[in-house]
């Protein structure tokens, strides 16, 4: 059991004692088993309270009313974002690829502050595992050296002489051929390890020296323009997306707000102190907000990701003023509202790398 679980529980039922507890978490290790990419982001939903999946919400409490027949029906609501959130904390805790991609979507639904999940410092969990997996991919292994395969080709060949003239069985070259094998086997191994870790290097390398030069030429690779004719606000979108594009894995590095800060200061000396994602999309060239939704696929995140989804509103009307109120309907965040221009890169940046998590998972 998570160590805070019964803190978060007990929000919604003061009165949950350990053996009810118990049940509640057994339901989340169940849930937590085999999760789709599809059950991760209704978690999310359910946790933020965000769009209607009244399908998900059934078979989610069909799970812990199997364990508990008292389990309510109706007005559930607040205790379903609870356990739903735990069930986000657990998938995290357990590691892995999926944790990655849950992280990433605690993060982007919460949409800068704007929203509160039912559990107040799931954001802080989310955000320490994607600060300690940046720090861990360049913790990767040493190649090693193989200096000694541990076989001696002269007594090998003067074995084999002997074994053959003192007998014709070959049956006898057993032991000797096994001993063999097992060192071929060792030396194999760790021939595979050293070119796994020397693989591994690389693609660091090319992904900072493909950043350093991204950021040094101070041109933007997708509009062909230098930064500083791209402008505020719409580098505040291109910028992170560009990014993100010139990575080799999730979640990217850990500069990745200092790379950020340090490209959209290459559009402005002065950056302004907020900006509202409203001018950010609608001073971007619409020709590439719809190349940026065409290499996206289908459209699962919706709400989740708000920036994309407001790319995509963006470009079902003419007029650009139109798509404010689909977007502020469907995701109750308000397009006008004033954020740091850092804060709305770093936004889009984590937007982009969830729907990258998400597509390696699936």
């Amino acid at each position: 059991m998570h160590p805070d679980f019964a803190d978060w529980y007990r929000v919604v039922d003061p009165s949950a004692d350990t053996e009810l507890l118990g049940r509640r978490w057994h339901g989340i290790e169940i849930f937590c088993k085999t999760p789709s990419t599809d059950a991760i982001l209704n978690l999310v939903r359910v946790h933020y309270s965000i769009g209607n999946s009244p399908q998900f919400a059934e078979a989610f409490r069909d799970v812990f009313k199997s364990i508990d027949e008292t389990f309510p029906n109706r007005d559930n609501e607040e205790l379903l974002a609870v356990l739903a959130g735990s069930c986000l904390a657990k998938l995290i805790e357990d590691g892995g690829a999926i944790a990655d991609g849950t992280a990433l979507a605690v993060v982007t639904a919460r949409f800068v502050d704007r929203r509160q999940g039912a559990i107040a410092d799931l954001l802080e969990h989310a955000g320490s595992y994607l600060h300690d997996r940046s720090l861990m991919r360049f913790e990767v292994s040493k190649p090693s050296v193989i200096k000694d395969v541990g076989v001696n080709s002269d007594n090998l060949k003067a074995k084999l002489e002997e074994y053959c003239k003192a007998d014709a069985n070959v049956t006898k070259l057993a032991p000797l051929l096994h001993a063999l094998l097992t060192k071929l086997a060792s030396v194999s191994s760790r021939l595979a390890n050293s070119a796994k870790a020397l693989n591994e290097r690389q693609q660091l390398q090319q992904e900072e020296l493909d950043i350093l030069w991204w950021l040094f030429g101070e041109f933007s690779r997708d509009l062909n323009l230098p930064f500083a004719e791209v402008g505020m606000p719409a580098v505040s979108l291109v910028a992170p997306k560009e990014l993100v594009d010139l990575l080799s894995g999730v979640p990217g590095p850990y500069s990745a707000n200092a790379f950020i800060d340090k490209a959209l200061s290459l559009a402005e000396n002065e950056l302004p102190t907020s900006i509202s994602l409203y001018d950010a999309i609608n001073s971007c060239d619409r020709h590439w907000r719809n190349r940026w939704v065409s290499t996206l696929g289908e459209n699962k995140v919706e709400e989740i990701c708000p920036v994309i989804l407001a790319v995509r509103k963006s470009l079902e009307t003419a007029k650009k003023t139109e798509w404010v109120s689909a977007f502020e309907t469907f995701t109750g965040l308000k397009a006008r509202q004033r954020l740091k221009p850092t804060d709305l890169s770093m936004q889009v940046y984590h937007e982009a790398l969830l729907l990258r998590s998400l597509s390696a998972l699936e």
